[in-house]
Protein backbone atom coordinates (compact mmCIF):
# COMPACT_ATOMS: atom_id res chain seq x y z
CA UNK A 1 0.00 0.00 0.00
CA UNK A 2 2.83 2.40 0.80
CA UNK A 3 4.21 1.97 -2.72
CA UNK A 4 0.80 2.78 -4.23
CA UNK A 5 0.54 5.96 -2.10
CA UNK A 6 4.09 7.03 -2.92
CA UNK A 7 3.65 6.52 -6.65
CA UNK A 8 0.23 8.19 -6.80
CA UNK A 9 1.26 11.24 -4.76
CA UNK A 10 4.89 11.49 -5.88
CA UNK A 11 6.13 11.33 -2.29
CA UNK A 12 8.22 9.16 0.05
CA UNK A 13 6.35 8.24 3.23
CA UNK A 14 8.43 8.08 6.40
CA UNK A 15 7.53 4.68 7.83
CA UNK A 16 10.06 4.02 10.63
CA UNK A 17 10.19 0.36 9.57
CA UNK A 18 12.60 -0.64 12.34
CA UNK A 19 10.18 0.60 15.01
CA UNK A 20 7.25 -1.16 13.36
CA UNK A 21 9.20 -4.43 13.25
CA UNK A 22 10.27 -4.16 16.91
CA UNK A 23 7.14 -3.13 18.80
CA UNK A 24 6.97 -3.74 22.56
CA UNK A 25 4.64 -6.65 23.27
CA UNK A 26 1.22 -5.53 24.48
CA UNK A 27 1.45 -1.96 23.15
CA UNK A 28 -1.12 -0.96 20.52
CA UNK A 29 0.68 1.36 18.10
CA UNK A 30 -0.41 0.13 14.66
CA UNK A 31 -3.96 0.52 13.39
CA UNK A 32 -5.17 -1.04 10.14
CA UNK A 33 -8.25 -0.67 7.95
CA UNK A 34 -9.31 -3.33 5.44
CA UNK A 35 -11.90 -3.05 2.70
CA UNK A 36 -14.68 -5.57 2.01
CA UNK A 37 -12.24 -7.75 0.07
CA UNK A 38 -9.86 -7.91 3.01
CA UNK A 39 -7.28 -5.64 1.37
CA UNK A 40 -5.29 -3.22 3.51
CA UNK A 41 -6.36 0.31 2.54
CA UNK A 42 -5.59 2.38 5.64
CA UNK A 43 -2.83 2.58 8.25
CA UNK A 44 -1.91 4.75 11.22
CA UNK A 45 1.24 4.12 13.26
CA UNK A 46 2.51 5.75 16.46
CA UNK A 47 6.30 5.94 16.74
CA UNK A 48 7.83 7.29 19.94
CA UNK A 49 11.31 8.69 20.45
CA UNK A 50 10.33 10.06 23.86
CA UNK A 51 8.00 8.44 26.42
CA UNK A 52 5.18 11.00 26.32
CA UNK A 53 5.13 11.89 22.61
CA UNK A 54 4.80 10.16 19.25
CA UNK A 55 5.00 10.81 15.53
CA UNK A 56 2.02 9.78 13.40
CA UNK A 57 2.70 7.91 10.19
CA UNK A 58 -0.54 7.64 8.21
CA UNK A 59 -1.70 6.55 4.78
CA UNK A 60 -4.94 5.75 2.99
CA UNK A 61 -4.94 4.07 -0.41
CA UNK A 62 -5.70 6.58 -3.22
CA UNK A 63 -8.82 4.61 -4.23
CA UNK A 64 -10.28 4.70 -0.72
CA UNK A 65 -9.85 8.29 0.39
CA UNK A 66 -12.59 10.70 1.50
CA UNK A 67 -14.43 7.90 3.30
CA UNK A 68 -13.45 8.82 6.86
CA UNK A 69 -10.93 6.00 7.20
CA UNK A 70 -8.16 8.16 8.64
CA UNK A 71 -10.55 9.79 11.14
CA UNK A 72 -11.75 6.42 12.41
CA UNK A 73 -8.20 5.06 12.68
CA UNK A 74 -7.13 8.14 14.61
CA UNK A 75 -9.96 7.62 17.10
CA UNK A 76 -8.53 4.19 17.85
CA UNK A 77 -5.03 5.63 18.04
CA UNK A 78 -6.28 8.30 20.44
CA UNK A 79 -7.59 5.66 22.83
CA UNK A 80 -4.21 3.93 22.74
CA UNK A 81 -2.44 7.23 23.45
CA UNK A 82 -4.36 7.53 26.71
CA UNK A 83 -3.20 4.06 27.75
CA UNK A 84 0.41 4.68 26.68
CA UNK A 85 0.59 8.10 28.35
CA UNK A 86 1.25 9.91 25.07
CA UNK A 87 0.37 13.58 25.44
CA UNK A 88 1.82 15.04 22.24
CA UNK A 89 1.31 13.83 18.68
CA UNK A 90 3.06 15.12 15.57
CA UNK A 91 1.60 14.28 12.17
CA UNK A 92 4.25 13.76 9.48
CA UNK A 93 3.20 15.18 6.13
CA UNK A 94 5.48 14.84 3.08
CA UNK A 95 5.98 18.22 1.44
CA UNK A 96 4.56 17.04 -1.89
CA UNK A 97 1.41 15.41 -0.49
CA UNK A 98 -1.60 17.40 -1.69
CA UNK A 99 -4.03 15.27 0.31
CA UNK A 100 -1.90 15.70 3.43
CA UNK A 101 -1.69 19.44 2.99
CA UNK A 102 -5.45 19.65 2.45
CA UNK A 103 -6.01 17.72 5.69
CA UNK A 104 -3.66 19.87 7.78
CA UNK A 105 -5.19 23.07 6.35
CA UNK A 106 -8.77 21.86 6.78
CA UNK A 107 -8.12 20.96 10.42
CA UNK A 108 -6.01 24.08 11.02
CA UNK A 109 -3.12 22.07 12.44
CA UNK A 110 -0.17 24.07 13.74
CA UNK A 111 3.10 23.60 11.86
CA UNK A 112 5.85 22.55 14.27
CA UNK A 113 8.97 22.14 12.11
CA UNK A 114 10.24 20.72 8.81
CA UNK A 115 13.12 18.48 7.81
CA UNK A 116 15.04 18.18 4.58
CA UNK A 117 15.37 14.66 3.25
CA UNK A 118 18.90 14.48 1.83
CA UNK A 119 20.73 12.00 -0.41
CA UNK A 120 24.44 11.61 -0.98
CA UNK A 121 25.90 12.05 -4.44
CA UNK A 122 29.19 10.37 -5.33
CA UNK A 123 29.88 13.11 -7.89
CA UNK A 124 30.18 15.72 -5.13
CA UNK A 125 32.33 13.64 -2.79
CA UNK A 126 36.08 14.03 -2.80
CA UNK A 127 38.22 11.00 -1.98
CA UNK A 128 39.90 11.05 1.42
CA UNK A 129 42.76 9.09 2.93
CA UNK A 130 41.47 7.05 5.93
CA UNK A 131 44.95 7.03 7.46
CA UNK A 132 44.86 10.84 7.71
CA UNK A 133 41.69 10.88 9.83
CA UNK A 134 41.95 12.05 13.44
CA UNK A 135 39.00 9.92 14.54
CA UNK A 136 38.10 6.25 14.72
CA UNK A 137 34.65 4.63 14.59
CA UNK A 138 33.94 1.73 16.96
CA UNK A 139 30.86 -0.42 16.52
CA UNK A 140 28.67 -0.38 19.61
CA UNK A 141 27.48 -3.49 21.46
CA UNK A 142 24.77 -4.23 24.03
CA UNK A 143 27.30 -3.56 26.80
CA UNK A 144 27.64 0.03 25.50
CA UNK A 145 24.13 1.09 26.52
CA UNK A 146 25.35 3.51 29.21
CA UNK A 147 27.81 5.10 26.78
CA UNK A 148 25.07 5.49 24.17
CA UNK A 149 22.79 7.15 26.71
CA UNK A 150 25.56 9.50 27.85
CA UNK A 151 26.37 10.47 24.26
CA UNK A 152 22.74 11.31 23.55
CA UNK A 153 22.26 13.23 26.81
CA UNK A 154 25.32 15.40 26.22
CA UNK A 155 25.10 15.55 22.45
CA UNK A 156 21.42 16.49 22.23
CA UNK A 157 20.94 18.07 25.68
CA UNK A 158 18.29 15.50 26.62
CA UNK A 159 17.28 13.71 29.82
CA UNK A 160 18.08 10.08 30.53
CA UNK A 161 14.36 9.30 30.51
CA UNK A 162 14.11 10.56 26.93
CA UNK A 163 17.29 8.94 25.60
CA UNK A 164 17.30 5.47 27.19
CA UNK A 165 14.39 3.85 25.24
CA UNK A 166 15.78 4.95 21.88
CA UNK A 167 19.33 3.85 22.69
CA UNK A 168 18.04 0.42 23.75
CA UNK A 169 16.01 0.08 20.55
CA UNK A 170 18.93 0.85 18.27
CA UNK A 171 21.25 -1.59 20.07
CA UNK A 172 18.59 -4.30 20.01
CA UNK A 173 18.06 -3.88 16.26
CA UNK A 174 21.61 -4.87 15.31
CA UNK A 175 22.69 -5.58 12.57
CA UNK A 176 20.04 -3.57 10.72
CA UNK A 177 20.63 -0.59 13.02
CA UNK A 178 24.10 0.11 14.34
CA UNK A 179 25.67 2.64 16.68
CA UNK A 180 29.22 3.73 15.95
CA UNK A 181 31.04 5.62 18.69
CA UNK A 182 33.48 8.30 17.62
CA UNK A 183 36.87 8.23 19.33
CA UNK A 184 39.65 10.79 19.34
CA UNK A 185 42.84 9.52 21.04
CA UNK A 186 40.96 6.88 23.09
CA UNK A 187 38.30 9.40 24.17
CA UNK A 188 34.67 9.06 23.01
CA UNK A 189 33.60 12.39 21.52
CA UNK A 190 30.39 11.50 19.68
CA UNK A 191 28.31 8.91 17.89
CA UNK A 192 26.52 8.19 14.63
CA UNK A 193 23.81 5.60 13.94
CA UNK A 194 23.53 3.82 10.61
CA UNK A 195 20.53 1.89 9.37
CA UNK A 196 21.16 -0.65 6.61
CA UNK A 197 18.49 -1.98 4.24
CA UNK A 198 19.86 -3.96 1.30
CA UNK A 199 22.05 -1.48 -0.62
CA UNK A 200 20.68 1.58 1.19
CA UNK A 201 22.12 3.29 4.27
CA UNK A 202 20.51 5.96 6.43
CA UNK A 203 22.43 8.10 8.94
CA UNK A 204 20.70 9.25 12.13
CA UNK A 205 21.40 10.07 15.77
CA UNK A 206 24.59 11.91 14.79
CA UNK A 207 26.19 14.05 17.49
CA UNK A 208 29.57 15.46 18.43
CA UNK A 209 29.90 16.43 22.09
CA UNK A 210 29.82 20.21 22.72
CA UNK A 211 33.48 20.50 23.82
CA UNK A 212 34.66 19.02 20.51
CA UNK A 213 32.48 20.93 18.07
CA UNK A 214 33.80 23.44 15.58
CA UNK A 215 37.04 21.49 15.06
CA UNK A 216 36.13 19.56 11.90
CA UNK A 217 35.36 16.24 13.59
CA UNK A 218 31.81 16.15 12.25
CA UNK A 219 33.02 16.29 8.67
CA UNK A 220 35.54 13.51 9.35
CA UNK A 221 32.85 11.31 10.91
CA UNK A 222 30.55 11.76 7.93
CA UNK A 223 33.26 11.04 5.39
CA UNK A 224 34.43 7.98 7.31
CA UNK A 225 30.83 6.75 7.62
CA UNK A 226 30.27 7.22 3.89
CA UNK A 227 33.43 5.26 3.13
CA UNK A 228 32.38 2.51 5.55
CA UNK A 229 28.93 1.89 4.01
CA UNK A 230 30.24 2.19 0.45
CA UNK A 231 32.83 -0.49 1.23
CA UNK A 232 29.91 -2.66 2.39
CA UNK A 233 28.18 -2.22 -0.97
CA UNK A 234 25.73 0.62 -0.27
CA UNK A 235 24.90 2.69 -3.34
CA UNK A 236 22.28 4.97 -1.73
CA UNK A 237 22.96 7.01 1.42
CA UNK A 238 20.45 9.32 3.06
CA UNK A 239 19.75 11.39 6.15
CA UNK A 240 17.36 14.05 7.44
CA UNK A 241 18.08 17.45 8.95
CA UNK A 242 15.84 20.13 10.40
CA UNK A 243 15.54 23.04 7.98
CA UNK A 244 16.35 25.57 10.71
CA UNK A 245 19.63 23.81 11.55
CA UNK A 246 21.74 25.79 9.09
CA UNK A 247 25.05 24.68 10.58
CA UNK A 248 24.27 20.97 10.18
CA UNK A 249 22.79 21.59 6.73
CA UNK A 250 26.02 23.25 5.60
CA UNK A 251 28.05 20.35 6.99
CA UNK A 252 26.01 17.75 5.12
CA UNK A 253 26.15 19.69 1.87
CA UNK A 254 29.93 20.00 2.16
CA UNK A 255 30.12 16.19 2.37
CA UNK A 256 28.10 15.61 -0.80
CA UNK A 257 24.48 15.50 0.43
CA UNK A 258 21.73 17.38 -1.39
CA UNK A 259 18.04 17.96 -0.71
CA UNK A 260 15.54 15.66 -2.43
CA UNK A 261 12.36 16.14 -0.35
CA UNK A 262 10.82 17.82 2.68
CA UNK A 263 8.93 16.32 5.62
CA UNK A 264 6.61 18.69 7.48
CA UNK A 265 5.54 18.04 11.08
CA UNK A 266 2.21 19.31 12.45
CA UNK A 267 0.92 19.31 16.03
CA UNK A 268 -2.05 16.94 16.11
CA UNK A 269 -2.41 16.70 19.86
CA UNK A 270 -0.75 18.57 22.71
Amino acid sequence: MANDCNQHDGIALKLHKTMIENRTAGEERDFLWQNAEGELVGYVGLNSFQPDSAEIVAMVHPNDRRQGIFTRLMKEAGRSCEVLGIKKLLLICPGGSESGKAFTAGHELEHSFSEYVMKWSSEAQTQTDPSASRIQLRLGEQADLELAIRMDMKGFDMTREDTEPFAKLVLECYPKDRIYFVYREQEPIGKICIQRTDERAFFFGFAILPDHRGQGYGREVLRESIRLVRDEGCTEIGLEVEIRNERALGLYESCGFHQVDVQDYYVYLT
